[in-house]
Parts: C-alpha cells; sequence; structure tokens
C-alpha cells in the first residue's frame, strides 16, 4: 500500500484501576495517572498515526497516560505525509 496522503494524529487514554491489591501490592511502572478536563484517570495512553484516506492505522505507539502526543510524534508520521491533522493536545 502506498501511503502517499496525509495523516491524522490522535491518542486515547486506557484506564486501568489504580489499586495496588494485588499479588506485588504495586502498580505497574508503566502506568500513570494524568488530567483530563475535570476527570482523573489511571493508566496508559495509545498515540496513532491513521492514514487519512483509507482509515488504517500505520504507526501505533504506547506510553505511560501523560505522555503528549507531541511527545511522540515523530514514532507518528511516516514522512511521505503532505498534511498533517492532530487535536490540540
Amino acid at each position: 500500500m502506498t501511503r502517499r496522503s496525509g495523516t491524522l494524529v490522535d491518542a486515547a487514554i486506557i484506564d486501568s484501576q489504580s489499586s495496588t491489591k494485588n499479588k506485588s501490592g504495586k502498580r505497574g511502572p508503566e502506568m500513570t495517572s494524568t488530567k483530563k478536563g475535570n476527570d482523573r484517570y489511571f493508566g496508559m495512553e495509545a498515540h496513532v498515526g491513521i492514514d487519512a484516506d483509507s482509515g488504517v492505522v500505520h504507526s501505533p505507539e504506547a506510553s505511560t497516560a501523560k505522555v503528549q502526543d507531541c511527545r511522540v510524534w515523530d514514532e507518528l508520521l511516516h514522512g511521505g505525509e503532505t498534511p498533517v491533522w492532530a487535536d490540540k493536545a
């Protein structure tokens, strides 16, 4: 598949329980807390680069919840796109 069109960049929070009531008594080290609007979340974040024409995800990345899209920007773009669309996050 040739990817010459634009890329949509977005992220979604993957919410998890912040409880430490597990065998190890600890939270996952790759999970952190973040705030979106007035709500607080604990977990990870999925960042994706999506081909604008086909809707196919070409660049998935996972990070802690507090990492912003701009921190993984280079990993989300394939380099051949002309326009790029992203929200203000």
